[in-house]
Order: C-alpha cells, then sequence, then structure tokens
C-alpha cells in the first residue's frame, strides 16, 4: 500500500521477498542484507553446474563472480538485483542438471521464472528466449507446457490480485509511466520525473496514469 491505498505501480517479487523476513525476523533490514550475502554467496556455487556444460575450466565462472565487488556491493542495498541474479542462475543450474527432466523439473523451471518475473518482469523475454532455445539439446527434456504451468501457478495470483483490487490484469502499473520519463521533452537519459504538465495524464487513479 502507498498512503493507506492498495498499488501494483511495483511488482511484487521482491517486496514479497522481504516482507517474509520481516514477518520471520523483525523489521530489521540487516537481517534481509544477511540473506541476499547468503544467496550471493550460494550463486558462487551455482554457477559451477551450467558451466560444467560449456568451458573446460568450469570453476572460472565462480571465481570471478567470487570476486566482482559490484555483486558484493548490491548485498548490502535494499535492491533486487542480488534475488534476480540467484534465481536466474538456479533456472540455468536445474536445466543442467537434469539430463532426463521429469514434469516435476519443468514446473520447477516455471516456478523459478515466474518468481523472477515477479521481480523483473522483462524476464518474460528469457521465458521466450528458452521456448525456442527447447529443440536444443541442454532444454531438450523440458515439456513446454509444464514450463508454462509453472510459470502459471507463481503469477496467477498477483495478476488475479491486481484484477480484483485495481482492475487490471497486469504485473505492475510503471510501465506506462517509465515510458513517459523516457520519451519527453525533459527527458535526461535517466530516471528523472521531470516532466512538462501538459505531459502528466490527468487520470487521478494510479491505473490510469498507467495508461
Amino acid at each position: 500500500e502507498v498512503d493507506g491505498q492498495p498499488t501494483a505501480y511495483r511488482p511484487v517479487g521482491y517486496p514479497l521477498f522481504l516482507g517474509v523476513i520481516y514477518f520471520l525476523a523483525g523489521n530489521f533490514p540487516v537481517v534481509a542484507k544477511i540473506v541476499q550475502a547468503i544467496l550471493d554467496s550460494a550463486l558462487v556455487v551455482l554457477l559451477y553446474f551450467p558451466a560444467k556444460t560449456f568451458l573446460r575450466q568450469p570453476i572460472i565462472p565462480s571465481i570471478l563472480w567470487a570476486l566482482y565487488l559490484p555483486a558484493m556491493f548490491y548485498t548490502n542495498l535494499l535492491f533486487s538485483e542480488t534475488v534476480y541474479a540467484f534465481l536466474i542462475v538456479l533456472v540455468a543450474c536445474v536445466c543442467s542438471t537434469s539430463a532426463k527432466a521429469s514434469p516435476f523439473h519443468s514446473i520447477l523451471v516455471g516456478l523459478i521464472l515466474g518468481a523472477a518475473i515477479l521481480i523483473k518482469p522483462a524476464t518474460l523475454l528469457f521465458v521466450v528466449l528458452i521456448f525456442v532455445s527447447l529443440r536444443r539439446q541442454l532444454l531438450r527434456p523440458f515439456k513446454p507446457a509444464y514450463l508454462l504451468l509453472g510459470c502459471f501457478l507463481t503469477l496467477i495470483p498477483w495478476i488475479a490480485r491486481n484484477q480484483i483490487v485495481m482492475g487490471v490484469s497486469a504485473l505492475s502499473t510503471n510501465t506506462g509511466v517509465n515510458r513517459l520519463i523516457g520519451n519527453n521533452p525533459r527527458s535526461t537519459g535517466g530516471y528523472s520525473e521531470q516532466i512538462a504538465e501538459d505531459f502528466i495524464p490527468k487520470d487521478n487513479d494510479e491505473v490510469g496514469k498507467n495508461k
């Protein structure tokens, strides 16, 4: 909520991640940062498994990530990047370790991708890429229907909530706003809300402004 009003301005993935931690440990941001540090450390290990498919020295990506300073820096920020990176590498890890994928493996990949979409909706493009690559050796065992089922199971509660509460079946309501911020006479190339008055939608509600 924002000022007591329901919102879908941001996708629910990362706020839900923080909400679960705060529910279990209390309102202590340092706990969330510790969890992010653990996920980033686990990512170092996970990188090894997909790297085995492509590299003679699969330990190299793990070493590079372990020494990658921006990744260390982001674990100390309440931003979604650390969790998102972990989920994407986890998808690659499951795919690379499932030579004989069962329906469960396909659904699991879909669930993880759905969680990543709830953090960054642009991940939908990644899902399209996976479907295009399903005939390749690495992804051949995975079944499209089960992948979609996994994604659907993850996304439908949030989309249904937005339809019921906000009146729109969408992952977020910031698409139109971001497009306007990047395409107006006062655009700076960054995330700046210096927008000419005549470009700002007159709608008072969040959904209307997004259109």
